[in-house]
């Protein structure tokens, strides 16, 4: 990956404010060639071979599996639209962006109805073999497919 640039901060704050920097900055200057990514704790990376990547995939939809239930208190539900939240991110800035899940994109799928609301409960973390097999896209656990967990 050729890396274009790397901003590193010390603050978490300082961090946020970059991201916004950089993005303003290719908006303003319509820069459509470079795409910053989350690579690390307080780090971006912004390179071309990211959006070269994603851009086969942005006029195709990607079946992340089955639909996803919303029910429940408000905020179960909410806690749910944020579990989607971040599987659409970490579809869009990793899955589909990064050559390292080349394998995973097709395989990467939620089975069960219910599998953003377990990942909203914990189940990730105390159930990982299940949701490895069953909810990979919720958990966001699509680079551990190839573990051999999930058989």
């Amino acid at each position: 990956m050729t890396v274009l640039k790397r901003l590193r901060s010390l603050s978490s704050m300082n961090f946020w404010m970059m991201i916004v920097l950089c993005r303003a900055k290719m908006i303003s200057a319509k820069l459509s060639t470079d795409v910053c990514i989350d690579v690390g704790e307080e780090e971006m990376t912004c390179t071309r071979e990211v959006l070269e990547t994603r851009t086969r995939y942005d006029d195709v939809s990607i079946n992340v599996g089955v639909t996803q239930r919303i029910d429940g208190s408000d905020s179960e539900k909410q806690a749910v639209r944020d579990v989607l939240k971040h599987m659409d991110n970490y579809f869009f800035h990793e899955v589909l962006a990064l050559p390292q899940y080349d394998f995973a994109r097709s395989r990467c799928k939620n089975s069960n109805e219910l599998c953003a609301f377990w990942s909203s409960v914990g189940e990730c973390e105390s159930n990982r073999v299940f949701m490895l097999t069953n909810c990979p896209a919720a958990c966001r656990f699509c680079l551990l497919l190839h573990s051999g967990l999930a058989s």
